[in-house]
């Protein structure tokens, strides 16, 4: 075997000249920092991937109905050894706080090169013709178009997904979900600094169906610098705002040192010393000689993209900070620190770390430390790894998946294969097949190495353990085959211990899994190209006759035009307890039916050999897949076996939306002597055709693969829902249907139940899309303010009779002068009656707080609002807002320097409303109430522990009432 050893900078350019064909489209990726943040929304953490959901809230920073979590969480499936130090926390770990948008840049950024006017069809393009050569030059060559479409991702609390944009023709960008959420995600462009470009991306806004406003990448975007353009693949989140903007979050970053992400890729070329591939095809007459001796050649290649990215430094609310310090080099978070609006401290985290044993660039999460309001008082999180292959980053043998198999001090192999030549056509020999071997060693996956570093313990602050069992995933190989390793680890087991003694198990079991591209079908692995070359001289000594050679280049791992291959189940069972002794087990089904369409690459007509095609991913519509069919829960009862108790069987339907047709073009063909682009290999055509070399131009190969590529857009709804008891002999069967009647809008718009007994219920929904052309629905709609149910139904059919409506309710909204929409009132009916008014609200103020609202025909409540407008510190029965205000000064209550303070303002109203019904609060922001006086002025007191939780509880006299001690439980699930 002969090898190459080089690193290459990714750039995104097009090689004028060459022997063989160019490269394949390059694909640019978020940074390792943006996938790691992006995971927990692109790789479910679920029953069918078998990774289990290991995460540590560590705080809730809030600011009226905004909440942003702060979650540690852990992925385990395994450490990769050539992608390190992907996560600001830790190897394995992610802080999950704030948002992020990212992207994939697939042929050319979107907003920087416009995509071709029209964009044709690949059956549209001509290679004969010029006018459609120069089409394919600019996308190929030229830089001037993009012919593919960007994947994005965004993610933020709990909400991920994928988007790709179109642009109009002006400029403007047009943003499509996959799958479909009724967000509104506006992505702002500007004119380009440098006149070789289309646009610039700006910012990106993405208000969710709430009305909630998130701002991207305004100031704080990452970018591969390495990349010729330049363009962003990061917008990090900056500000979160509710409808009215009176409650933001403000998210604040610091620039990471530019770093360069190396990743290190083998492939074997096949070729001889003496021709630039097999399977040589004559373009006419044949050549004498042949038999040459063939080799796979292997070449190691590191790949590196420079990125420059950022890092969270701090969140700001009205009420407080949380700051997080960094390390001296700006990509590690040594500690958080939240402060409230008096900046005093509430709570501090703090990350204890090392480098794992063997390893110079992993770091162990070893501890986090989680202090209150006094450091004195902290809880403690640790963390226990496999340690038993404490083997060097850059001695690890890596299998087809990345994950360590093995340790030598060459890494730099290719995987060993055997593979089919074909000798080339000449008058001295026929075009022969041969098998060869290439490569150097197995990649087969190692268990025992692919658990190195992984986490395996976690104790808890009094002394509770978690303990986590892996294994490698296994899929079916085909062809009754059997089963293959890969793809990282499952888990196996979660044993669970307190401090007192108790222990709580369950373990899984899984169906062989499969991947979406098989590792053994050379077109999910292989590249296939074609030189046109001279193989000879005629006998005439001076004319030169043509060969066509074919050149495979053998990857080690799958193509990435595949995408990702990781191993997904069907079918998991969940013991309580082991598969030996348990009280039962739950059995999850899943299913795939959403899945992308792979296609091979065309190659034109013309003198050629054995064409292997690359695949591709032809339309990709894998927006809804993974999804659960079935739940069947079992008891075991002993002796006689498992008893099923109850299954659950869902049904889903999948709605195409927009489909985004773009073009995969790369050059498949070059020609000796010429560019290796449309327009050479073009000018090679017509000049050999001219010259007589060839017996004509249609027997000349096409320079370009021209593919048709598509995004199909869409959503897929939960359809029904078929939920069996069984009770002794006796089934117990509820189906309920979901109807989505609205194709503008996510939710259901009715929900029939058919019971048992054969009755069926049923509720109609109505939303704010439903009503959009009266106000103020239509301002609402254009604020994307559509998640309320406006109104509702519901009806009764028994077996025997005809359905009749039993009630109907509706929430009546209002655009209010100060900035929100909120309910008016809130009407009733019964059966076919008129409606009737059930709550009035008369008035809110700026932050959307209700101020004063009464029942029907009642008296009038008002509250008072507090700490920067944040909690309620009133509630008074009997009185009106006006006057109510005209007794408080507002300083006070906005800005109380103590409790007692706030609580004198307020007794002012007791002695001005002596009629009216008075309760008052007082709190420690960020933390809660402490203390509560009722209406005959007697108050209780509440005091918290340093993390913030309730402590004790005290009568007006200074008598305990109720006092906590908190033990703690442990029990990540899956």
């Amino acid at each position: 075997m002969k090898y190459t050893l080089s690193i290459i900078l990714l750039l995104l350019t097009t090689a004028a000249t060459a022997q063989v064909a160019g490269q394949l489209p390059t694909i640019v990726p978020p940074s390792p920092q943006s996938r790691a943040f992006q995971i927990y929304g692109e790789v479910p953490v679920a029953y069918n991937t078998g990774i289990p959901d290991i995460s540590i809230p560590l705080y809730t920073v809030k600011s009226g109905d905004i909440e942003v979590p702060i979650v540690l969480r852990y992925y385990a499936v395994g450490i990769k050894p050539r992608e390190l130090n992907q996560t600001n926390i830790g190897a394995g770990w992610t802080l999950d706080v704030g948002g992020l948008v990212s992207r994939s840049i697939e042929g050319r950024a979107d907003e920087l090169y416009p995509k071709p006017n029209p964009m044709k069809t690949a059956d549209q393009i001509d290679q004969d013709n010029y006018d459609d050569i120069l089409y394919l030059n600019d996308i190929l060559s030229n830089r001037k178009k993009d012919a593919q479409y960007d994947k994005f991702s965004y993610s933020v609390g709990n909400k991920h997904g994928n988007f790709s944009i179109q642009d109009d023709g002006t400029g403007q960008f047009k943003a499509y979900t996959y799958p479909f959420v009724p967000y509104d995600i506006q992505v702002q462009t500007g004119s380009p600094t440098d006149p070789m470009y289309y646009r610039k991306i700006t910012g990106i806004d993405i208000t969710d169906d709430d009305g909630k406003r998130y701002k991207f990448g305004y100031s704080n975007i990452e970018k591969a610098i390495t990349d010729a353009d330049q363009a962003p693949t990061g917008w990090y989140l900056e500000q979160i705002s509710d409808v009215s903007g009176a409650n933001t979050i403000s998210f604040a970053y610091d620039d990471i040192p530019a770093f360069q992400f190396v990743n290190v890729q083998g492939t074997v070329q096949i070729r001889s010393n003496d021709l630039p591939g097999d399977n040589g095809v004559p373009v006419g007459s044949m050549c004498n000689g042949g038999g040459n001796m063939y080799s796979g050649y292997c070449d190691i290649q590191g790949y590196g993209i420079s990125y420059q990215t950022k890092i969270i430094k701090s969140i700001s609310l009205k009420e407080g900070t949380v700051q997080f310090n960094l390390n001296t080099t700006k990509n590690y978070i040594e500690s958080i620190v939240i402060r409230n609006g008096k900046n005093e401290i509430i709570r501090s985290i703090v990350f204890d770390r090392d480098n794992f044993p063997g390893s110079t660039a992993l770091y162990r999460l070893k501890s986090v430390t989680i202090a209150g309001v006094s450091a004195d008082f902290n809880e403690k999180y640790n963390f226990s790894y496999n340690e038993s292959h404490p083997v060097a980053d850059n001695r690890c043998l890596i299998d087809q998946w990345g994950f360590c198999r093995g340790e030598s001090d060459n890494t730099a192999v290719c995987v060993r294969r055997n593979i089919d030549i074909i000798q080339s056509a000449t008058g001295n020999y026929p075009p022969s097949r041969q098998t060869i071997t290439v490569g150097d060693v197995d990649f087969s996956p190692n268990e025992g190495y692919m658990k190195r570093y992984i986490l395996e313990k976690i104790t808890y602050p009094t002394g509770g353990t978690t303990e986590f069992t892996y294994e490698a995933n296994q899929y079916d190989i085909g062809g009754g085959a059997g089963t293959g390793l890969g793809g990282g680890l499952r888990i196996k087991q979660i044993l669970s211990k307190d401090n007192f003694g108790g222990t709580t198990s369950k373990s899984y079991e899984y169906k062989p899994g499969y991947l979406e591209h098989n590792m053994d079908n050379e077109t999910n692995f292989s590249t296939c190209t074609f030189v046109v070359a001279p193989g000879c001289i005629a006998s005439d000594g001076f004319t030169t006759l043509y060969y066509v050679y074919r050149n495979r280049v053998l990857s080690n791992g799958w193509s990435g035009l595949l995408g990702s291959n990781n191993v997904r189940y069907t079918n998991i069972t969940e013991y309580l307890g082991d598969a030996t002794g348990n009280s039962g087990k739950n059995v999850y089904t899943y299913s795939y039916d959403n899945t992308s369409n792979f296609s091979p690459t065309r190659i034109g007509g013309g003198a050629k050999g054995q064409y292997v095609p690359s695949y591709y991913c032809r339309d990709y519509r894998n927006w809804a897949n993974g999804l659960l069919r079935k739940k069947e829960a079992f008891i075991n009862a002993g002796n006689n076996g498992y008893q099923l108790a109850e299954d659950i069987s869902y049904n889903y339907a999948y709605i195409d939306q927009k489909t985004l047709s773009g073009l995969y073009v790369f050059q498949v063909a070059s020609y000796s002597g010429y560019f290796n682009s449309p327009l050479g290999v073009y000018a090679a055509r017509n000049d050999m055709a001219t010259q007589n070399a060839v017996p004509s131009k249609s027997s000349l190969l096409f320079g370009s693969s021209v593919n048709d590529q598509t995004i199909i857009t869409g959503v897929s709804y939960l359809r029904s829902e078929i939920n069996n008891k069984y009770v002794g002999s006796n089934v117990l069967t509820t189906t309920t249907i979901y109807d989505h009647d609205n194709p503008n809008n996510y939710y259901p718009t009715g929900i029939t139940k058919y019971l048992s007994n054969g009755d069926t219920v049923y509720t109609t929904m109505a939303y704010v899309d439903d009503f959009a052309t009266t106000a103020p629905y239509s301002t609402m709609k254009s604020r994307n303010i559509l998640s309320p149910v406006i109104e509702s139904k519901a009806y009764v059919k028994p077996l025997t009779a005809s359905p009749r409506l039993v009630k109907t309710e509706r929430t009546n909204m209002k655009a209010w002068p100060e900035g929100v929409f909120k309910p008016v009132n809130m009407q009733l009916s019964i059966r076919s009656n008129p409606l009737e008014n059930r709550l009035e609200f008369d008035q809110y103020d700026s932050s959307g707080n209700i101020l004063q609202m009464k029942q029907a025909n009642n008296v009038n409540e008002c509250y008072l609002y507090g700490y920067k407008n944040q909690y309620p510190v009133a509630r008074i029965i009997g009185s009106d807002i006006a006057t109510v205000k005209s007794y408080i000064n507002s300083v006070i209550l906005n800005d109380p320097q103590s409790d007692q303070q706030l609580r004198d303002e307020l007794n002012k109203l007791r002695t001005a409303l002596p009629a009216a019904r008075i309760s008052t609060y007082t709190y420690k922001v960020l933390v809660g109430v402490t203390s509560e006086t009722d209406p005959s002025g007697k108050t209780n007191y509440y005091e918290y522990d340093s993390f913030g939780r309730l402590k004790v509880v005290k009568d007006n006299d200074g008598k305990i009432l109720k006092q906590y001690d908190y033990k703690y439980k442990s029990s990540p699930n899956q």
